[in-house]
């Protein structure tokens, strides 16, 4: 019993080691048009760029306010849409993601855009 214990532990260690061999850098960009909050999320890694879930935030004393969300296309484009957003200084945010490939697992890193102020 003992070594199969120490073999499924020992699976799990290369399993995790070959997740960490294909990881996708990721750069979130953001613009900003009366309101209208668009950008791009660009990767090495072509499948990195679409689907992806990008969040707009709002800085703010406390916990950042989460504003808006938009899923990218293929190529990485997301627009928020007009948000009718105040003054104030805003950000996007891609999470860190991990799915299965014919190849492996593959990770993409997650980033932050620079900060936007709207006046």
């Amino acid at each position: 019993m003992a070594v199969v214990a120490v073999a499924a532990c020992a699976a799990l260690v290369v399993a995790g080691t070959a997740v960490a061999g294909n990881i996708g850098t990721t750069t979130v960009t953001i613009q900003e048009e009366n309101g209208d909050f668009h950008g791009k999320v660009k990767s090495d890694e072509p499948d990195c760029r679409g689907d992806r879930t990008v969040n707009l935030f709002k800085q703010r004393k406390g916990p950042d306010k989460k504003i808006a969300s938009d899923t990218t296309e293929n190529n990485g484009d997301w627009s928020t849409g007009n948000t009718h957003v105040e003054h104030g200084k805003y950000y996007a945010k891609a999470r860190k993601v991990q799915f299965a490939m014919k190849r492996g697992l593959l990770g993409c890193d997650p980033d932050k855009s620079r900060v936007v102020t709207v006046n």
